[in-house]
């Protein structure tokens, strides 16, 4: 893991949650921070925001902090800018609020998309009798980056949609990991509801 760069993603103007997901408070601690802790990852980390020059509480623990070139272009647009800036050859990128994953699978994925030379590797998983494909986590290889350009300048900002692309594999998640692992908090609610402990958004100041 010590080649692959472990991006959290956190440009969301968290509309829903009363403001951009990375103020969010849970567990007692800053949710970058816990988030660093649940992951351990041994590799380059970065943290990627929506806009230059956001305070995000817990920064100071990742090697990089970047903003995407282009605000309000969604997941794929953070992807991209993980990639583009990585000092690494592959990336494996999680949302900020996806708040039960664990660096056990945020590993899985990363040897797995290393094992099939993949140049995307997504998550496929059923649930309720529906297949879902799952992009986060995701391993990424730096020449991905040509097609997410693309995809953006024809106005496809769908991250799921890459796996349509050349190259991008999906396999099947490990069905011991739960459905709770999915889960992302949009809501003070969500959080609540997930037994997160005491939630709040932290101030901007």
């Amino acid at each position: 893991m010590k080649d692959v760069m472990l991006a959290i993603i956190a440009g969301g103007a968290g509309t829903r949650m009363g403001g951009p997901k990375h103020r969010l408070q849970i567990r007692g601690r800053a949710i970058l921070v816990d988030l660093l802790e649940r992951m351990a990852w041994e590799g380059p980390t970065m943290l990627v925001v929506g806009n230059q020059g956001e305070r995000v509480e817990g920064a100071e623990r990742v090697d990089a902090v970047v903003a995407d070139a282009v605000a309000g272009e969604g997941p794929l647009r953070g992807v991209l800018t993980a990639v583009d800036l990585a000092t690494t050859e592959m990336v494996v990128a999680v949302p900020i609020d996806m708040v039960r994953l664990g660096g056990e699978q945020v590993r899985w994925v990363a040897q797995h998309g290393m094992e099939l030379g993949a140049a995307c590797l997504m998550l496929r998983r059923t649930e309720g009798g529906l297949v879902r494909i799952e992009p986060f986590p995701g391993f990424y290889m730096r020449p991905i980056a040509g097609m997410m350009r693309a995809r953006l300048g024809a106005g496809r900002r769908s991250l799921m949609g890459l796996t349509e692309e050349n190259g991008v594999r999906v396999v099947d998640a490990p069905g011991e990991w739960g459905s709770d692992v999915w889960m992302n908090v949009n809501t003070l609610r969500d959080a609540t509801a997930m037994d997160a402990g005491v939630v709040r958004l932290l101030s901007e100041t």
